[in-house]
């Protein structure tokens, strides 16, 4: 190459400087057409020490990505830790399938009046079913008329509109996750802890966890999933599962975040707690565990979603430690 002067540009030539070992090394990761992840056919032989600080890097790597999010609420919130706990709840309530849904309806209720109608079950419950659009059609059975009543004197009363809500979805949700049940669920959730937020701050094993969450849906969907459809009678309890994605997406994050405000560091209590959390089932756990035995804890399936979303997708195998090793190997 020539400058317009016809001088030559200097170059420095690298082909006798680099290891060969790792230009193989190289080639063998990233010269072979796009995989599910480059390193698949080599990720079993990495060191057990090193997969795990990976992990425990990408677990926390994720955590702060989730931190910036609730930043971003307490902004918007005037750092009211209540009401962000109220959001993501509800978000989580939701689901993937209504999870945007349920955010939508708790932004749609004041704060204050949330706290207001927390101390009656009906009301938070014919709250939060009325803005989800569920308490709109004339005539039904008794409990719905009731809490349409209910419903009607609230939003009068406090003037709140529900233009913005996004309605939920019901089609292809198994029953126990119908919006009806899920909204009855967290209603009966936010009437019966009334310390909710400075329980889930202080709770530091996933059995207090578990007895935290220890609620069913109200007495009326014992024996219905829908308003005026009646059922085979079963209590709506929150199964252990559904209970860890509460501990994963909400008491993990949360409690991370307001360490992190409070200037403390609980990296090492949060680290055990989502070790005793059962692993989360998806397609990228599954995936993975067929290419290497997992420990099959939830921070290592959080680990593995960061891992493949951040690095691998975007084939960032220069910045990650498991490509580091394979290239130096």
């Amino acid at each position: 190459v020539f400058r317009s002067d016809e001088t030559r540009l200097p170059t420095l030539e690298l082909k006798h400087r680099v290891d060969k070992r790792v230009l193989d090394n190289y080639f063998n990761l990233f010269g072979q057409k796009p995989q599910w992840i480059q390193c698949g056919s080599q990720l079993g032989g990495v060191p057990q020490l090193l997969f795990e600080n990976w992990m425990d890097r990408m677990f926390l790597e994720r955590l702060e990505q989730r931190s910036e999010r609730i930043d971003r609420l307490l902004v918007e919130s005037k750092n009211h830790w209540e009401y962000v706990l109220f959001l993501l709840l509800s978000r989580s309530f939701g689901l993937a399938v209504n999870g945007d849904s349920f955010f939508s309806i708790a932004q749609s209720i004041p704060f204050a009046i949330i706290r207001k109608c927390r101390h009656d079950l009906l009301q938070i419950e014919a709250l939060l079913m009325g803005q989800a659009g569920l308490l709109d059609q004339f005539g039904g059975d008794p409990y719905y008329e009731e809490q349409r009543k209910m419903y009607r004197y609230l939003i009068t009363k406090y003037s709140i509109s529900k233009d913005s809500v996004s309605r939920p979805r019901f089609f292809r949700l198994r029953p126990n996750n119908f919006p009806t049940i899920r909204l009855s669920q967290l209603a009966v959730l936010w009437h019966s802890r009334t310390q909710l937020f400075s329980d889930i701050i202080s709770v530091k094993h996933k059995d207090e966890c578990y007895r935290l969450f220890k609620i069913t849906a109200s007495k009326y969907w014992d024996t219905h999933y829908n308003f005026g459809v009646p059922s085979a009678a079963s209590r709506k309890r929150l199964t252990i599962s559904f209970m860890d994605l509460l501990i994963l997406n909400v008491i993990i994050p949360l409690q991370y975040c307001y360490a992190r405000k409070q200037g403390k560091d609980s990296s090492e209590e949060i680290i055990g707690l989502a070790m005793s959390v059962k692993a989360e089932k998806n397609n990228v756990t599954k995936r993975f565990s067929a290419l290497r035995k997992l420990e099959g804890n939830a921070l290592e399936s959080q680990a593995l979603l960061q891992l493949k979303n951040e690095y691998c997708n975007k084939r960032k195998c220069m910045h990650c430690a498991i490509g580091n090793y394979l290239l130096k190997r």
